[in-house]
């Protein structure tokens, strides 16, 4: 049986099924990346987190609020390169 064929998990002690991995979030049985500005670090979960405020990150499918860069240390890299 591929990964594929299992159906998504309701709940991180089910069998036969599979977890969303962190960087993404389920949505209507699919694995749907965490768009920019956002992460996502518990597999299984059905949303993304935001940046906290006066952060960001740029890149789809973050895993952890690491990938989350203030602002202004942003702009300053923007402005030097």
């Amino acid at each position: 049986m591929w990964l594929l064929d299992l159906p998504l998990c309701s709940n991180t002690t089910q069998l036969n099924c599979f977890l969303c991995s962190s960087g993404t979030y389920a949505s209507n049985g699919r694995c749907i990346t965490c768009p920019a500005g956002s992460y996502n670090d518990i597999p299984g979960s059905t949303s993304c987190k935001q940046c906290k405020p006066g952060s960001y990150n740029d890149l789809p499918g973050a895993s952890s609020e690491l990938f989350c860069i203030v602002s202004d240390i942003v702009d300053k890299l923007t402005l030097y390169n």
